[in-house]
C-alpha cells in the first residue's frame, strides 16, 4: 500500500510535466504553421501513450509479484518452525513471529516491548551479557547455547542466532532467531552422563571404578597435605571366589560380587569411597583418620573388623546362601605418598594376609616389603641357578650300628656366585 501512495502522489507532477513538455514543444512549432508538424506532433503524443500504458501494466505485474512474494514472505515469517524477533541494542523487542510468541508462551502484544533479558535465565544473565557484547564490538553472528525462562517460568535450552543490521540512519537492530533444543540438550546430557558413568564406574555393580578411585585418592593427598590427617587405603579380595565361578557358575559369582558392593556400599562413611579394582577386588578409600599414625591406624583396623562383621550374615544367591569370607591389606598414606608406591603396599599386605590363611588382615610396614624383595630376590637366583648349572648333587650314606649302608640321602649344594 506504501508503494501505490507515491506512485498515485507523483501522477498529478508526470502529469504537469508532459503538459509543459508538449505545450513548449507545439508553440515552438507553431510558427512553421504546418499541419504536417502537427500531424507529426499528434502521432508521437500516440506512440507516447502506447508507451505509457504498456509500462503501467509492467508496473501493475510487478506490483501484484511483489504483493505475492510478500505474502509468501510474511506466512514464512509467521509460520517458521524458528522464533524470530527484532530487538533494540538494548535488548527491546520491537518485532516478533508467531512462534517467537509460541515459544514463550505469551501473546505477541505482551511480548512487544519487553527486554528479551526477561526471558533468560538467572543462571544465564551472564552469558547473555558477554556474548552480546562480544556481538556488539566484533559484529560477527555467532551461536549461543543457553537455558530460556518461557512466560509461565517453565525453563528450556534454546539455540540463538543473533546478527547486526545498520539502517540509513545508523541505528542499530539486532535480528534474533530462536529455535527450543530441550530434547537435544536432554540428549546430550544423558549421552554425556552414560559416558562418564562407562569411564568411572564399574558396569556391573556400578561402584567406581580402579580410575576413579585413583582420582579420588589424588585428592584425598592433597587434603592430606592441608589438614595433615592421614588416610588409609584398603584392598578386599574375595576368598575363594574362583571356587564359587567354577562350581556355580558365573551369573551366580556376578551376583555375589553384586551383594558384596551394596554391603560396602551402605557401611562406608559419608566422604570415603568403595570401589571395585575388578575380578573379585575391591577398594576402600577412608579419608581424614588422624594427624598421629598409631590412631589412624586404629581407626582403619576398627572399620577393617566392621567389614568383617558385615560379612558374617550369609549371602542369598538365588536361594543359595553362601558364607563369603575375605581377605584385607591395609596401608596408611600421608602428604609425600605416591599412588604408585601406595597401590603397591596394599598389595603387598593382601598378598600377606592370604599367606597367612585367608579370612583375615594385614597392615602393610617395611618389614614386610623387605621380605617381599628377598623372596623375589630368590625367585630370580633360582632360575639363573638352572639355568647355569649352579646345583651339585651329592650322597650322603645311611649306615646302621653295625656300619652297613642301608641306602642314601640325597643332598644339593648351590654354589651360588656370590
Amino acid at each position: 500500500m506504501k508503494e501505490m501512495s507515491n506512485l498515485e502522489a507523483l501522477q498529478p507532477t508526470l502529469r504537469e510535466k508532459a503538459e509543459y513538455l508538449f505545450f513548449k514543444k507545439v508553440n515552438l512549432q507553431k510558427k512553421e504553421n504546418s499541419l504536417e508538424m502537427i500531424q507529426k506532433v499528434l502521432q508521437e503524443l500516440c506512440i507516447h501513450q502506447i508507451e505509457l500504458e504498456m509500462q503501467n501494466e509492467e508496473l501493475l505485474q510487478s506490483k501484484e509479484e511483489l504483493y505475492s512474494v510478500k505474502e509468501r514472505y510474511f506466512d514464512l515469517y509467521e509460520q517458521a518452525p524458528i522464533g524470530y524477533c527484532t530487538l533494540s541494542e538494548e535488548g527491546k523487542i520491537l518485532q516478533a513471529n508467531l512462534t517467537m510468541a509460541t515459544l514463550l508462551v505469551l501473546p505477541r502484544g505482551k511480548l512487544l516491548g519487553q527486554s528479551i533479558k526477561t526471558f533468560i535465565s538467572r543462571e544465564n544473565q551472564d552469558t547473555w551479557y558477554l556474548y552480546l557484547q562480544k556481538l556488539l564490538k566484533t559484529h560477527k553472528t555467532e551461536p549461543c547455547e543457553l537455558q530460556m525462562a518461557k512466560g509461565d517460568g517453565t525453563l528450556f535450552w534454546a539455540h540463538l542466532d543473533v546478527s547486526i543490521q545498520h539502517d540509513v540512519h545508523g541505528v542499530v537492530a539486532l535480528h534474533l532467531m530462536l529455535s527450543d533444543i530441550s530434547s537435544q540438550k536432554e540428549a546430550q546430557i544423558e549421552f554425556e552422563a552414560t559416558v562418564y558413568t562407562l569411564a568411572y564406574y564399574d558396569v556391573l555393580t556400578q561402584l567406581p571404578n580402579r580410575r576413579l578411585v585413583q582420582d579420588r585418592l589424588v585428592q584425598a593427598i592433597g587434603a592430606v597435605a592441608r589438614s595433615g590427617l592421614y588416610g588409609a587405603l584398603l584392598f578386599i579380595d574375595v576368598d575363594y571366589f574362583k571356587s564359587l565361578n567354577d562350581t556355580r557358575g558365573h551369573d551366580v559369582g556376578d551376583l555375589l560380587l553384586i551383594e558384596i558392593a551394596n554391603r560396602l556400599r551402605s557401611n562406608i562413611r559419608f566422604g570415603d569411597t568403595v570401589g571395585r579394582q575388578g575380578g573379585d577386588e575391591f577398594i576402600i578409600l577412608l579419608s581424614n583418620l588422624s594427624v598421629e599414625s598409631t590412631e589412624a591406624a586404629a581407626m582403619a583396623l576398627q572399620f577393617g573388623r566392621k567389614i568383617y562383621e558385615i560379612f558374617e550374615k550369609p549371602f542369598d544367591l538365588n536361594g543359595f546362601e553362601y558364607n563369603c569370607k575375605i581377605s584385607t591389606g591395609i596401608s596408611l598414606f600421608q602428604k609425600d605418598s605416591s599412588i604408585e608406591e601406595l597401590f603397591k603396599y596394599v598389595d603387598i599386605a593382601l598378598y600377606h594376609a592370604k599367606e597367612a590363611g585367608r579370612n583375615t588382615l594385614r597392615f602393610f610396614d617395611p618389614k614386610m616389603q623387605e621380605a617381599i624383595n628377598l623372596r623375589t630376590t630368590l625367585e630370580s637366583d633360582l632360575h639363573s641357578a638352572i639355568a647355569f648349572q649352579e646345583f651339585c648333587l651329592y650322597y650322603q650314606p645311611q649306615v646302621d650300628k653295625v656300619g652297613h649302608c642301608t641306602g642314601v640321602e640325597a643332598l644339593i649344594r648351590w654354589n651360588h656366585p656370590k
